[in-house]
């Protein structure tokens, strides 16, 4: 049976992504062309021997972990394991999820214009990256959500990007223990 409390969550953040990358594009910066949930300890940008996702631009968001949460005296997003095991037990889960962005660049030769080129698409990456984050927060509570640092990642292999790690509370319901 699939998991209806914590991979929509995660579903839920990527529709965000796609849509805020879809609103920052250009013709010359063109909204990455995968836009998917990823699985795994983290994103590999050349899955096959013959399709190479960087190229076509990928975004993601991946369940990167959870822990109980939601002690009444544990600020989210402290993990909380002081209560007793119930049926109902956790009060919540937090969720760490990971959102990212890569995309193609060259690897030889780069002039300071073709730098400043990927440092826009980069910029511009992050910022569809933070109107996602809104997006997500609209219907949420803002203690139920903690976000960590925006690190950019790459050029291993002529691919560049960003990861942004967030944490959301994700409230348990007694049918889905």
């Amino acid at each position: 049976m699939a998991d209806l409390l914590l991979l929509p969550t995660a579903q839920e953040l990527l529709q965000c992504l796609c849509e805020s990358l879809e609103t920052q594009a250009t013709p010359t910066m063109p909204a990455p062309g995968i836009c998917c949930i990823r699985a795994g300890d983290e994103a590999i940008q050349d899955m096959g021997p013959f399709f190479d996702e960087c190229c076509e631009g990928m975004a993601y968001v991946r369940i990167d972990g959870f822990y109980p949460t939601g002690a009444p005296d544990a600020p989210f997003p402290s993990p909380s394991s002081d209560f007793a095991l119930s049926k109902c037990a956790p009060y919540a889960w937090g969720l760490s999820l990971e959102m990212g962005v890569f995309r193609c660049m060259s690897t030889e030769g780069l002039s300071c214009e073709d730098w400043g080129l990927v440092a826009a698409q980069q910029a511009s990456d992050a910022k569809a990256m933070r109107l996602a984050l809104c997006c997500f927060m609209r219907d949420r509570d803002s203690g139920d959500v903690s976000v960590g640092t925006w690190v950019p990642r790459g050029r291993d292999g002529g691919c560049i990007g960003s990861t942004w790690p967030v944490s959301v509370m994700v409230r348990n319901r007694c049918e889905d223990c």
